[in-house]
């Protein structure tokens, strides 16, 4: 009887274990054909399954030495070649990058040519790119010569790659370091448009706002759409930051006709609404502010913002009739800077409007209520005032306006006001 006459049966029972997932029994019969028919002629193939049985097992450690095992005894067998991508696998997924590409470079080495060779050299890609080394993995390729060779589009392609993976792991100094190369390398490159996107991202989150800002110009410059709508959001929100309103208006207006996301769409016509009332440019303030109310879905704060705004466009129009109607419906809470300034305001519309009255009707309840915010409650006390003097009650008004100087300490234009009145109320 040959030697090798009962190791058949043995390998396929541990084949058939691992198909029924039992891997520990596997291994055992694999290691019993090893120990018992060391010259085997399936001995690669035990050596080989028991490798997988390991890693399917976790037991990574046991299962490169068996691969290595292979490689080293039988380094002919298709199998070896394999083992080695098997390893360098391994390797890989347990963070050890130089020990991956050092087995994926033995099997492109020592198989060139071969299928598991092509397979390794795409590998190793990965785990130079992981690395952030693809001019490493650039000079290896073109130093195997043959029909291994790096197309610039390429090389483009895994250097950005490589700097997009640091990130995205949130290694912002590495990965700002990587996209500058790559601009340095490719500036017209694939990707010019998203490196300079991400270095713009990393600029303002340092609150480096100046130089975020020429980056996103670049991305808006280039015409690359997918980058454009936040890279538009960035720098319209950066101009509004630095108070530069008219600008921030054509870039705003410019994120509007960009935007896709429902958030930048309300981002844009908050903005649009806010520049143009600060630029005083009422029609275009008032128009915004019309488009995010007619939005169901706004915050009670955005809407309260945009009734204030569009009351306020309104006023400088000269439409303060049509405004009494936000006015009303802010100035039900004046516990807000907004709602306490519109009851002023509705006020003060009354009393222009001759009806003292209904300025009165509003004041009282003003007083019985209060705010938080004194500025405009004081503003509300001189205007009934005022309509005191109207009505020829200097007695009274001179009430109002001793009590408010003497309790009221802000140190603003209040002070003015109330001695611009006594001083005429003297006369």
């Amino acid at each position: 009887m040959l030697p090798s006459a009962g190791d058949y049966p043995v390998y396929q029972k541990g084949f058939i274990l691992g198909l029924q997932k039992d891997y520990a029994s596997k291994i055992r019969e694999m290691d019993r054909l090893l120990a018992d028919f060391p010259d085997s002629p399936y001995a690669d193939d035990a050596m080989y399954e028991k490798g997988r049985a390991c890693v399917l097992l976790n037991k990574n450690r046991e299962a490169v030495e068996t691969f290595e095992t292979l490689i080293s005894r039988y380094p002919n067998s298709s199998l070896a070649r394999k083992a080695g991508i098997q390893s360098g696998l391994i390797y890989f997924n347990e963070n050890q990058p130089i020990k991956a590409a050092e087995a994926y470079k033995k099997v492109i080495d020592n198989y060139p040519g071969s299928e598991e060779a092509r397979v390794a050299l795409e590998d190793l890609k990965s785990v130079y790119v992981d690395m952030n080394e693809v001019d490493a993995y650039t000079s290896y390729v073109r130093a195997l010569g043959g029909k291994e060779r790096m197309e610039a589009s390429e090389e483009d392609s895994l250097t950005y790659l490589a700097a997009e993976r640091l990130f995205m792991r949130g290694d912002n100094e590495a990965a700002g370091n990587s996209l500058t190369r790559y601009l340095q390398k490719f500036p017209q490159g694939a990707f010019s448009a998203n490196a300079n996107f991400r270095l713009g991202g990393i600029a303002f989150a340092k609150k480096e706002y100046e130089e975020a800002k020429q980056l996103f110009v670049r991305v808006l410059d280039s015409g690359d759409t997918k980058f454009g709508e936040e890279s538009a959001a960035r720098k319209a929100e950066i101009e509004y930051l630095e108070a530069d309103y008219a600008t921030a208006l054509t870039t705003f207006r410019q994120l509007l006709l960009l935007a896709e996301d429902p958030a930048n769409k309300e981002a844009a016509r908050l903005g649009i609404m806010r520049c143009a009332l600060l630029t005083n440019q009422m029609q275009e303030a008032l128009s915004a502010a019309d488009n995010l109310l007619k939005d169901a879905k706004l915050s009670p704060e955005l809407a309260a913002e945009a009734r204030y705004m569009r009351a306020k466009a309104l006023i400088g129009a000269g439409k303060q009739t049509i405004a009494a109607a936000d006015l009303k419906e802010l100035a039900k809470d004046t516990r807000t800077a907004q709602g306490a300034e519109a009851k002023y305001l509705l006020a003060q519309l009354y009393y222009d409007t001759k009806d003292d009255a209904a300025a009165i009707h509003i004041l009282e309840d003003y007083a019985k209520n209060g705010t938080p915010h004194p500025y405009w409650l004081a503003r509300g006390f001189i205007l009934w005032a005022d309509i005191y003097i109207r009505q020829g009650d200097h007695v009274q008004a001179r009430v109002y306006l001793n009590s408010l100087q003497s309790n009221y300490k802000a140190g603003d234009d209040i002070e003015a006001m109330i001695k611009n009145r006594l001083g005429k109320l003297k006369k």
